[in-house]
């Protein structure tokens, strides 16, 4: 899995997605435990996924973060242009 993917796929799949502010399971000794369970099982596979990646600390993570962004940037900037020529277009 590229940098990119796993960073798509943190953002599909957030580690506290389990709302535990919920009266229900904050009530609830056995579903909270699940859920901090459930929590750290995520952790643990995002970790082990960047260590396969060869990502060690943070710091490793600096650089492809750095190029994505500038990646979006660029994008946003060619989104603009062709939708400032799309509407040039429409005019005529």
């Amino acid at each position: 899995m590229s940098v990119e993917k796993l960073f798509q796929s943190f953002l599909q799949t957030p580690i506290d997605m389990i709302n535990t502010s919920d009266e229900k399971i904050a009530k609830s000794v056995g579903l909270l435990r699940w859920a901090d369970k459930e929590k750290l099982k995520r952790k643990a596979a995002i970790f082990g996924e960047l260590r396969r990646l060869g990502l060690q600390s943070e710091d490793d993570l600096e650089e492809p973060i750095k190029e994505l962004h500038e990646q979006s940037r660029q994008e946003k900037k060619e989104v603009v242009r062709l939708d400032k020529k799309l509407k040039d277009f429409w005019r005529f």
